[in-house]
């Protein structure tokens, strides 16, 4: 499930590179577009059920207004973490991880 929801987040950044180049290797930019707004809204659609339920636990359902703005930095964030995660090593819960 991590690796998919790994490339998903990553299909964005292959997706950020067909736009400048227009036509070049069959990236045409309309479509590039389009698909990376609807895979904004597919992404946003499936997560918001989870996080609405989180902010009303914790009773921070005012901060949901902010969700939509850092699907950019979430989807960065993931991408980031899960490069750099597989490198060094790290202690948790008193286990050493590679």
């Amino acid at each position: 499930m991590l690796l998919l929801v790994y490339l998903f987040n990553l299909s964005f950044l292959g997706l950020l590179a067909c736009l400048p180049a227009r036509q070049v290797a069959g990236c045409w930019l309309r479509e590039a577009y389009l698909f990376a707004l609807l895979l904004l809204v597919a992404k946003t659609v499936v997560e918001l059920p989870f996080v609405v339920s989180v902010a009303t636990f914790f009773h921070k359902q005012s901060l949901l207004k902010y969700f939509p703005f850092f699907q950019p930095v979430h989807i960065l964030y993931t991408i980031v973490s899960g490069l750099f995660g597989q490198f060094g090593k790290y202690e948790w819960k008193g286990r050493k991880v590679r």
